[in-house]
Formats: structure tokens, C-alpha cells, sequence
């Protein structure tokens, strides 16, 4: 494979109408049809056709965040409970979570919209974006030509099922970027004999091998229990595996499982090459511990929402810049220190959870910056060719 641009160059090239999908189904449709093409991945679609048929195919990449859960308790957040996503409405066309915010206001008289973009001083990582989500299938340039604005030069695509790793690895090959490969707890039900075998063939073929960078997200959710937890825990178990024999990181999920999800996963640490705790969100113990094991950490907007981030700011020090990553996880968990605030989340806001990070640590957002960066770089073994010039020099 050619070398691969960063997606900041990509997303300043000509639009392409293939990448314009208005809906997931479109999206899933344009990955069947760009992958039986000369030019795309004959390994995705074989995984594709293969998955089209298995109980929980037409998911995608957010299948399992679809249903609402009901609101937390209170106790339950105190605990340190990870958020309830919800798969929020679009927002309408024009609306300041899906334009710049940069243009003035239609109409004779209106006042200029102020920019709620807040540009890093340095480039970094976004290591958790669901690009494949419907809010992101509109336009997805658009949102993409934002995050450069602002200085976000590199992203990981989250894959969560095996038609959604698919989407991801599809969207990475346009855009230069790199996907992450597996099935969440919420689609846990789904997997069958064939999926690791599957999962497997996107890592290792010509065409997707330099995309899929992680195994993952997989992992433990005992919150919503969407697939029963002993069906949770043996698929876990089992990518914990592929993960060990492709030597790939993993990407975790894990949400009131902790001791669970630690008594399954500590045997595996000596043999893996990392794992990130994604969104972490828990309690001081459960950061001690996970740190102690040699496990990396993200954080997200969680740590920006005064409501119920206050005891993760208020541990997050504890955290190495050489274990710590930063993410948006968007389109959900927008930062509450945005103004205006935004209804929905995007890569281009990763500044404000940079910032906030670095306040909480004490620490200059120049150093963290380049912290999370180089960190990033390390983990998901990025190749130099993948990074902007100003972070690969």
C-alpha cells in the first residue's frame, strides 16, 4: 500500500460523491459497493457479505447504542458510572453543532455566530471517534476540514461490530486514517464461530492490514446489560486472545464490570502489547488499579461536565502523559466547557478536553498536547508516514 495521507490532507482534497452518505444504511451500501471495486478491500467485502446474514448485521457502528437506557440514580454516578449514551437526533441543517460557526447569521440585522472553535497550539490525537455514525454520514468532510482547523491531525475510527469495523476500515482507506476492529458488549450476542476468524482476515490481509490498528472495542457493560454477561465475557475473552497472537493493542470498554473485566483481562496483560481503558470514567481505586496492571487511559468530554466529572478532574493527575490519551468518543459526550454549548460532538472539540485536562493535571496544554500525542503515536504504532509533519519532525 501507498504511503497513507494524514486526514487533514484528505480532508482538504475534492469532495467525492461516494463519500457523501446520507443515512448508515447508505454508508454500509457504499462500503459493499467500494469494496467489490478494484480499488478497495476484497477482504472487507467478503466480511461484509458474510456478516450480512449473522443475527445483529444490520447494527453497523452504533447498533448498540440505539435503544434509551433509563436515567442513572444518582448513587450510580457518584460511583463513577460511565454515561448512558444515547443515540441523539441529527441535528437540523445549518445548526451550530454541524457548521463552523464562523459565518454570519442569515438575514438582514443578524449578528455573526462566534466561533465555538478552540484550536490546540500543538497537534493532536482524537483516539475514539465514531465516524461511521449517522450524524458524521452527512457530510463527513465537513466535520474532518473542522478538526483540522483546530489542530486535530490524527484519529482512530471506533469499530464496534463487524459490519461497523468494516464501515470504519472503509472510511480510514479515504481519508487516511487508521480503524480500530472488533465487537462491542452491547453486540456481543451476535458473534458466532466465524466472527474471530473474520475479524482475523481484516488484520491480516494486504488491503486492510495497515488500517486496523487495535482490537477493539470490546470489553465488559453489566450497566445495560444489552447481551448477557456470560456471553460478554467469553467474547472478551475471545479478541483478548486474537489480540495476543495478531500482537495488536486492545481497545476496552468497561462499565460497572470492574471486577469482572479485571479478573478476565489481568492474565492476558504480560502478552499484550496494550490496552487502553477507553473513556475511563470510574473511581479512584479503579484508576489505581487499572495503572498498576499497565493499562493506558482516555479520557473524554466526561471530565469537562461539572455535573458529574468533578471526581474524574479531580484524579486524572494520578495519570503518566506516557498512559494518557485523549478522545472525543463523538458524536457523544460533548464537553460542557464549549459556549455556546453544542448539541451534538465532534472531533473538532477535542481542544476543550485537552484543555481541561491539562487544568486539572496542572500541567501546560502545550506539554499535554504533546504528551497525549507522542503516547498515541507509540500505542496504536503509527507509522511516520501517518503523522503530520509538525508531530513527525
Amino acid at each position: 500500500m501507498s504511503a497513507i495521507r494524514t486526514f487533514s490532507e484528505a480532508a482538504s482534497a475534492a469532495v467525492s460523491p461516494a463519500s457523501l452518505a446520507s443515512t448508515a444504511a447508505a454508508a454500509a451500501a457504499s462500503v459493499v459497493a467500494a469494496s467489490a471495486s478494484a480499488s478497495s478491500s476484497p477482504a472487507a467485502a467478503s466480511v461484509v457479505a458474510a456478516s450480512a446474514s449473522s443475527p445483529g448485521a444490520g447494527t453497523g457502528a452504533t447498533g448498540h447504542r440505539a435503544p434509551r437506557a433509563p436515567k442513572q440514580p444518582k448513587a450510580a454516578v457518584d460511583a463513577g458510572a460511565a454515561p448512558n449514551k444515547r443515540s441523539p437526533k441529527p441535528a437540523a441543517s445549518g445548526s451550530s453543532s454541524s457548521s463552523s460557526g464562523a459565518s454570519g447569521a442569515s438575514g438582514s440585522g443578524a449578528a455573526p455566530k462566534k466561533s465555538v472553535l478552540l484550536p490546540s497550539p500543538l497537534p493532536i490525537a482524537d483516539i475514539g471517534i465514531n465516524l461511521a455514525h449517522d450524524h458524521f454520514a452527512r457530510d463527513v468532510e465537513h466535520f474532518l476540514r473542522r478538526a483540522a482547523e483546530v489542530n486535530v491531525t490524527t484519529m482512530v475510527i471506533t469499530g464496534t461490530s463487524m459490519r461497523g469495523s468494516v464501515e470504519a476500515l472503509e472510511l480510514a482507506r479515504r481519508h487516511g486514517m487508521h480503524a480500530t476492529v472488533g465487537v462491542h458488549p452491547h453486540d456481543a450476542k451476535s458473534c458466532t464461530t466465524g466472527t474471530i476468524p473474520k475479524m482475523r482476515q481484516l488484520f491480516t490481509s494486504a488491503d486492510t492490514a495497515s488500517l486496523a490498528v487495535a482490537v477493539g472495542e470490546c470489553g465488559l457493560d453489566f450497566d445495560r446489560n444489552f447481551s448477557p454477561q456470560d456471553v460478554q465475557m467469553k467474547w472478551f475473552e475471545e479478541q483478548l486472545k486474537l489480540a495476543v497472537e495478531l500482537k495488536k493493542p486492545v481497545f476496552l470498554h468497561e462499565r460497572s464490570a470492574h471486577e469482572a473485566f479485571v479478573r478476565i483481562l489481568e492474565p492476558y496483560m504480560p502478552q499484550l502489547t496494550g490496552a487502553v481503558v477507553h473513556c475511563f470514567t470510574g473511581t479512584d481505586a479503579e484508576l489505581k488499579k487499572y495503572l498498576s496492571m499497565g493499562c493506558h487511559i482516555g479520557i473524554t468530554g466526561w471530565i469537562c461536565d461539572e455535573r458529574r466529572g468533578t471526581d474524574l478532574a479531580k484524579i486524572v493527575h494520578q495519570i503518566p502523559l506516557d498512559r494518557l490519551m485523549i478522545e472525543t468518543d463523538a458524536p457523544y459526550l460533548i464537553p460542557r466547557n464549549i459556549r455556546p454549548r453544542q448539541s451534538q460532538n465532534e472531533p473538532a472539540f477535542l481542544p476543550y478536553v485537552l484543555e481541561m485536562v491539562a487544568q486539572c493535571m496542572g500541567k501546560s496544554v502545550e506539554e499535554v498536547a504533546r504528551g497525549t500525542f507522542e503516547t498515541t503515536r507509540r500505542f496504536f504504532q503509527l507509522p511516520e508516514s501517518a503523522l503530520p509533519a509538525a508531530a513527525s519532525s
